[in-house]
Order: C-alpha cells, then structure tokens, then sequence
C-alpha cells in the first residue's frame, strides 16, 4: 500500500513540475504577441553589448551564475528600437516555469520545487545613440517567503513608445502558497481557491519618461483571478495593454473592482503641463473578447470616483458616480468632474451587473489628464 502511495505522489508531482515545456503565451500573455525573436547573429551581438546590464540585473534579482540561456526579442514600440532579453537557467523551451497546481512530494523534490532554476529574468533595454540604455527589469515565477508567507512573484512590462516620450507598465504579483505537512512526513503545496478559482495580490507602478525626466504613477488594484497554467493572464495588465480581447478579472474577498492611482509628476512635468486635473476615465467594461464571454463574467453598473490631495488629507476628498451602459463592448467615457491639484484617486465598482461567473472583469481603462491626455 504504502509502494501505491508513494507512486501516485510521484505522479501527481510529475504534473505540477515536469510538464510541457513552458511558452512565451503562458509566460508573458499580454506581450507575446508583440516579441519577435531575432537571429543568432544579432542576439549575440545585443546579448554581448548589454553583458553589464544584465549581469548587474542578475546580481540585483539574486540569481546565480547558472542563469546562461539568453535569448533575445525585439519589441514593437513605436519609433524607438526596444529589446526584450530573457535570460534562464536552461533553454526557454525546456523550462519547466511554475504552473499553479497543488502537489504533495519529498522534502528534496520540494527543494527543487522551490529552486531559482524554474524564473526568467527579463531586462528591458533601449538602443541609443551611444550603445544600450536599461528600461526596466525583473525575475517572474520566483518562490518567495516574506512575513505574510510563501508566494510566487511573478512580473511582467508593457512598453509603449514614441518620438518624445517612453511609457513602462511594470506588474508586480504574488499568488500565496500554503505549506503543510502529511503524516507520512510529505510536504503540502496548496494553492486555496476563492470564489471560482486562484488568487494573487498585485501591484504596478507607472513610469512616464518625457525627455530624460522620469514621472510615476503608483497603481493598487483588488486581486486577481490567476489562471494555473498562465498566472498573470487575468491581472491588471489586461487592463492597460490595448487588446480588448484580453482583461482583468478580479478574484477579490469583496467580490468587487478597486483601482487607486497615486501621482507623482515630475517638477519638469507640471511645470509643462500644469497640476494634476483628471477630467475623464475610458473603459471597455466586462469581458469583450465576445459575446457569449461578455455575458457569462460580472460587469460594473456604477462607478464611484474618489479625488483628495493625497492619502493623508480625506477632508480635501471629492467623490462623483457614473453609471455605465450595459450590452456594450465598446470603449465608453467616464466624466470626472474634479479640480486641479489631486494627486490620489480611487475609482471602485460600487454597482455590479451580476452574470453566471463572478469574476468582475474589465477589458481596458485608461485616464485622461487636463492639458496632456490620455496617459496610459
């Protein structure tokens, strides 16, 4: 009996962490599409001339020097020259990137579970005049344990780009992981669910680049719906990549949508365009990759806007609602009828149109600014 036990265990460990081999699609879902691998030739050549960079990026991320697998993408960004390095422990096509499935197993193979091998480091780089200039890097799929527990951080960037300005959405997830024990001395990995299925924490922060001068946007939004095979597939990337087939489901103990957006404009930046006034939101409500997917998910009814100075001051709040049109996978305007010089702002589902999955989702969303536009 206990030869029987000691199979099956083995073989549901074998699913969790010896499965296909990983893909760009489950990986980086929302950039996939927009990363074209280049030939040996020049990824040798961009590889070697960013060697500094991401040895610097390695050592930061905490990563060893087994990480040697290199390959090199070129990302659709506008006018500017834009590279995605991914840099593994063994070749991307063989590696086994952490899905979201609950497996029992030894104390070794939980070690090799929780083993750096398994990440991508990316590094985000810029061809300059002079050479290569880092935009942004971090290590996704990455066993972290904190004082609120054990998680997988996953991560991932959306880079838009133009003659004067460079714009990076960059995404940090946690999905938790409950560690147990069995009476046979097996370790538990157990990813819980809520409501219909996975959940992870996310965050993103917003870095607009306008001449050489760097202004942030700090975003929190409720938890996610991680999907098992493709972790970040449903976080708030979704929300801001321009793909209306894509979107954010949230899977949040309140069962509703909350974005908070914190400001922080550069000198240079408001000096240009003047204090912080948003005066519109946009938004492709619900799941509009179709229409039998628009009616099954959970929509916003009403949208309840919040606006003070900073966190700090909720005497300074204004607050405004709009009700959004139903049986719509168009974008629509939210008018925001706030005064100048907020630099908070919450926008929350305080109405929902209940469907038959209630995972409230969101394809798209941006916010316009008074005197520069729309700045997603």
């Amino acid at each position: 009996m206990k030869k029987i036990l000691i199979c099956l265990v083995s073989a549901a460990f074998s699913l969790f962490a010896f499965g296909e081999a990983s893909s760009l699609k489950n990986i980086f879902p929302q950039n996939h599409q927009n990363l074209k691998e280049l030939g040996e030739d020049e990824s040798r050549s961009i590889a070697s001339a960013c060697s500094g960079i991401t040895s610097e990026a390695l050592k930061s991320s905490g990563l060893g020097k087994d990480f040697s697998f290199t390959r090199v993408f070129s990302q659709g960004a506008g006018v500017k020259k834009i590279y995605r390095l991914l840099i593994t422990s063994v070749d991307i096509e063989k590696l086994d990137f952490p899905t979201l499935e609950s497996a029992t197993c030894s104390e070794n193979d939980f070690h090799w579970l929780q083993s750096t091998s398994h990440a991508v480091l990316q590094v985000a780089v810029e061809k300059t005049s002079t050479g290569y200039s880092l935009l942004a890097s971090d290590v996704t799929g990455l066993w972290k344990k904190d004082n609120s527990g054990t998680s997988i951080y996953f991560s991932d960037f959306l880079i838009s780009a133009d003659e004067g300005s460079t714009k990076i959405m960059h995404l940090s997830a946690k999905v938790p992981v409950f560690i147990g024990s069995t009476r046979d001395g097996l370790i538990k990995a157990t990813f819980k669910t809520r409501g219909t299925g996975l959940f992870g924490s996310q965050s993103a922060e917003y870095t607009l680049i306008e001449d050489g001068i760097k202004s942030t946007v700090s975003i929190e939004a409720s938890d996610f719906l991680a999907d098992r095979l493709s972790p970040i597939k449903h976080s708030i990337l979704s929300a801001f990549d321009k793909n209306p087939k894509t979107c954010y489901k949230e899977n949040s103990e309140e069962n509703t949508i909350t974005l908070q957006f914190t400001f922080d404009m550069d000198r240079s930046w408001l000096k240009k365009h003047g204090k912080i006034r948003l005066t519109q939101a946009s938004i492709i409500n619900g799941d509009s990759s179709g229409r039998n997917e628009y009616f099954t998910y959970d929509r916003i009814g009403t949208v309840t806007a919040e606006a003070w100075n900073n966190k700090n001051e909720p005497a300074s709040k204004e607050t405004s609602s709009f009700t959004l049109k139903d049986y719509s996978l168009e974008k629509q305007g939210i008018y925001l009828p706030f005064s100048e010089g907020k630099n908070h702002y919450i926008l929350n589902a305080s109405e929902i149109i209940k469907a038959t999955k209630h995972d409230l989702s969101i394809s798209e969303f941006d916010l316009k600014i008074a005197g520069y536009g729309w700045i997603f």
